[in-house]
């Protein structure tokens, strides 16, 4: 061997470059690697060269035989590159180039290296390479790494700080580091890398990076975005424009693609828009509140503070009102037009507009003129629902403004584009559509329609013709992942119908079992078979698998569901439960999630074990159910040989545990001994036993049974309150812990004079936040009408207790935990006389600050004729908090004071002092009724 190393250290010093080119090109040999190294071949790279004034960057010789051997020794190759610092530009494209070549796990380990050649100059022009790496680690489950590629392909700068004068003509000041030309293509290849992966992640990343463009394009103190200029229509494609354009488009794309998946609740998705300073992303959310929320959620946006006067808003809120103001109650509509009427523009502001534009005998018509003007514009989306005075009005004012577009021209929204359009589908019989899918290939040029785009118009085909497309299971099996998730999510809300083919369905929902999975292995062993449909199998792999065990939860909930159906079903559940979603990197990047259940509906073998949970149901159900209830062990070994492996040491993802804290109340009432010996290890002291009981809390009630069993568990969570585990009062299951304890309390199995019981502890432990949410949770339980008086007397005495527990805190604290009595006084159950006394009390603490103000209000205005004097008393205490006086002005203070009027004495005297201290907060609507007193 040493003599082969000096040989070849001999032979590669008398060869000049030409010549080492033509060696290292036409060597093949992977064995080569290991002599080529001990000879020092890869110890010197070359370095760039100043020829003529210029700097040349040329190729690395040995670049040209790693680029032969990478596939057969990559490990070798990625410990190589590992250690190369070159300022060579040429060898940096080359070595990218190599890594791109290189399996998911090697590509990890060379992220930073990565991450700090993107800081080089001219790096741009292989941004393709750093895309396709990026798309291989997320395919392959190393999310975190993923996105940390992502995040530096699409940063952003100043315009200022680039010397680019094609750049001149742009009025944009954020532009990409990478470049605009190819900014879009990146986003869309982020996208598409991600969105099956990691929705949230990837949907808060683009946010992130639109929300920078923005503060880059407002850093000389704009106060707008002005996205209803540059983007008229968010879903109009901006090709050619800046970086806010793209992104603006890409994430609202992603948005209501993840929306329409279902793979996202409505709220986690608004959730990433809210609290973000500019108004696109106000604008993105009442666009998917528009299109995704319930009536009921829709009304709610529709009558929310400030929601007239939005700015850079109309184009959506003139849509959420054409669909929704008919739907509404007369109360509503009336309060929608008067808010639009407190909506025109302030007189003030357009007296200094037209002043210097306009003579002085004209000032009055131009603003008059104005104002009409915005009002007929805000009336047009409702104006074919308005009646009455209202309806007058539009038609006088559309006299005037006849010349106005009556309309406004809207598109949809769009995500992926389809080749065809969905009436051109639509006018296909079935067989000849499926040919067309089957023979349509998409385009690899950039901007072009793609198979995600033909997916997402052939599901609206599929959900209008579900008995055809089960006709055709075989031929659906034969296609690809993306087809065939979007025919699986279309046909599942079928499953309910009188003349679903349930044989078909389960037979489609075999392809995970049979060919998808398959066709993974294939790719990742560098295999050519299928190589069309490479990216779709990898890409939507997970979401078919996740789709699937929706899909079989469906079956499973079905009447029709008969036993033959269910042995196929558990074959397809055995082949997802050993899926390798989530991984271990999901799991390590899902470390301190505070909703593991949302990993859980996110992840295939997650998803899996929801419906093996849904699958035991079925069996307990048809088996006798709980009038006669069947030995399930006995009935279906498999069942707990599966729920006994995703416990054991080689299953720790908590995603998959969670599914069993949200189920563990129905498991133990279908099998209370096997379950009851489960607890150690569904609950163990790991990441995963914690998302178990994390679960547990925010997605079960608490039963005396289940308490008893869980005693140990509840203990301990109460008294680790004050450490890292559950912190606070938004947090889910810190909310569903605080409840538990407040009914464990009720019940009487915890008591206020046990210095170590559970209530005690709580109380002692709790911070100031969850005691609130415990104390919140309580007055919800007092709203029956039928409550035990012992009841009523234990949750009394809880509330006596923490309010003396807390007299010695700070302000802050007393208002967080305190605050909460609001919800108390308004329940049914509710002695009017101690509720009084306890509120002018709680108010004393809290200085004045209660929740539900206005409920609070209406109920002292009910009770204040019978009990003028603490009625009266305890609106005294309210007037203390002056950042609350909004809600002071109301006819229920009137009510509650002139009753107190009424009554003279002390009552009289203690209106007297309200009216004081409401006109010291510039409150003067209530002088009238001394004056009528007098």
């Amino acid at each position: 061997m040493n003599d082969q190393v000096q040989r070849t250290r001999l032979r590669l010093s008398e060869l000049d470059r030409q010549q080492q080119y033509y060696f290292y090109e036409r060597l093949r040999n992977p064995k080569a690697f290991d002599v080529l190294a001990q000879a020092g071949a890869f110890n010197e790279v070359t370095p760039p060269e100043v020829v003529e004034g210029r700097v040349l960057h040329f190729v690395w010789p040995p670049t040209l035989y790693l680029r032969n051997v990478v596939r057969a020794i990559p490990e070798q190759v990625a410990d190589l590159i590992s250690r190369i610092d070159t300022q060579n530009e040429r060898v940096t494209y080359d070595l990218v180039d190599l890594v791109r070549q290189i399996p998911a796990a090697l590509q990890e380990s060379l992220v930073d290296k990565l991450v700090q050649w993107l800081d080089r100059p001219h790096i741009d022009y292989i941004w393709s390479n750093y895309v396709t790496i990026m798309t291989s680690l997320a395919s392959n489950g190393r999310i975190a790494p993923a996105f940390r590629l992502a995040r530096r392909l699409l940063a952003l700068q100043i315009k200022e700080d680039l010397d680019i004068p094609s750049l001149g003509y742009r009025s944009q000041s954020a532009v990409a580091k990478l470049g605009d030309m190819a900014y879009d293509h990146i986003v869309e290849r982020t996208v598409d890398a991600f969105i099956s992966q990691d929705p949230l992640s990837l949907v808060t990343l683009l946010a992130d990076h639109l929300e920078e463009a923005l503060n880059i394009e407002g850093r000389e103190g704009a106060d707008a975005d002005y996205s209803s200029i540059w983007a008229p229509s968010l879903n109009e494609r901006p090709l050619g424009s800046g970086a806010k354009e793209v992104l603006a488009y890409r994430l609202f794309g992603s948005l209501r693609d993840i929306l329409r998946g279902r793979t996202v609740e409505l709220d986690s998705a608004l959730e990433v828009l809210n609290h973000r300073r500019w108004p696109l992303f106000r604008r993105m959310t009442v666009a998917l509140i528009n299109e995704f929320g319930t009536d009921e959620r829709k009304r709610a946006e529709l009558t929310s503070e400030g929601f007239m006067e939005l700015p850079d808003l109309d184009r959506e809120r003139d849509e959420l009102l054409a669909g929704e103001y008919s739907r509404l109650g007369q109360a509503d509509k009336i309060e929608i037009l008067r808010r639009i009427n407190e909506a025109l523009p302030i007189t003030q502001r357009l007296r200094d507009f037209y002043k210097e534009r306009s003579a002085p005998e004209d000032l009055a018509n131009r603003i008059k003129l104005a104002q009409d003007h915005d009002l007929f514009t805000r009336l047009r989306p409702i104006s074919t629902f308005l009646e009455g005075d209202s309806a007058a009005l539009y038609s006088r004012l559309s006299e005037v403004f006849s010349t106005e577009e009556q309309g406004r021209v809207r598109g949809l929204w769009v995500g992926p584009q389809p080749p065809i359009n969905l009436q051109e589908l639509r006018s296909m019989s079935t067989p000849d559509l499926m040919d067309y899918v089957e023979v349509w290939r998409a385009p690899t040029k950039q901007f072009a329609p793609s198979a995600a785009g033909l997916a997402l118009v052939l599901s609206t085909i599929v959900d209008e013709r579900p008995a055809e497309f089960l006709s055709s299971v075989d031929r659906l099996l034969s296609w690809p992942a993306i087809y065939v998730l979007h025919v699986v999510q279309s046909l599942r809300k079928h499953v309910g119908d009188a003349d679903f083919n349930f044989d078909a369905f389960v037979r489609l929902l075999s392809f995970a079992e049979a060919s998808d999975y398959d066709l993974e292995a294939t790719v990742s062993e560098g295999g050519a078979e299928s190589e069309e449909y490479e990216d779709e199998a990898i890409d939507y792999g997970s979401s078919l698998g996740t789709a699937v065990a929706f899909a079989i939860t469906d079956v499973l909930r079905s009447a029709r569901m008969t036993p033959e159906v269910g042995g196929r079903i558990w074959s397809i559940l055995e082949v997802l439960l050993s899926d390798r979603d989530p991984t271990k990197e999901d799991d390590l990047r899902r470390v301190g999630d505070r909703a593991p259940w949302n990993a859980s509906l996110n992840s295939v073998r997650g998803a899996a074990m929801l419906a093996v949970f849904d699958f035991a149901r079925w069996l307990h159900r048809t088996n006798g159910g709980d009038e006669n209830p069947p030995n399930l062990q006995a009935i279906s070994s498999d069942l707990f040989e599966a729920l006994a492996d995703h416990l054991g040491p080689g299953e720790t993802s908590p995603a998959v545990r969670a599914t069993y804290g949200q189920n563990f109340v129905s498991i133990y009432a279908m099998a209370p001994d096997w379950t009851t010996r489960a607890i150690p290890a569904i609950f163990e002291e790991s990441e995963a036993g914690r998302a178990a009981w994390q679960t547990y809390l925010a997605m079960n009630d608490v039963y005396d049974v289940t308490y008893e069993k869980l005693r140990q568990q509840y203990s301990s969570a109460v008294a680790q309150l004050g450490g890292e585990g559950l912190a606070h009062k938004d947090d889910p299951a810190m909310r569903g812990l605080a409840s538990h304890v407040v009914r464990i309390f009720a019940r009487g199995h915890s008591n206020l004079d046990d210095p170590d019981g559970l209530i005690r502890v709580f109380v002692r432990n709790a911070s100031p936040e969850v005691m609130g949410s415990a104390l919140l949770s309580a007055g919800g339980g007092l709203s029956g009408s039928n409550m035990p008086g012992e009841v009523w007397s234990r949750m009394t005495s809880l509330y006596e207790f923490v309010l003396a527990d807390y007299a010695r805190r700070t302000l802050d604290d007393r208002r967080a935990a305190l605050e909460a009595f609001g919800r108390w006084v308004t329940a049914q159950t509710i002695d009017q006389e101690w509720a009084l006394a306890t509120l002018k009390r709680t108010l004393a603490a809290t200085e004045g600050r209660i929740w539900g103000q206005p409920a609070v209000l209406e109920w002292l205005a009910a009770v204040s004729d019978i009990q003028p004097a603490a009625a009266v008393a305890a609106l005294k205490e309210m007037t203390v908090d002056t950042t609350a006086f909004r809600f002071l002005g109301s006819d229920q203070v009137r009510v509650v004071l002139a009753n107190a009027i009424a009554a003279g004495g002390e009552a009289l005297r203690l209106a007297q002092q309200v009216d004081e201290s409401l006109t010291a907060l510039g409150i003067h609507d209530f002088h009238s009724l001394f004056e009528l007193k007098s």
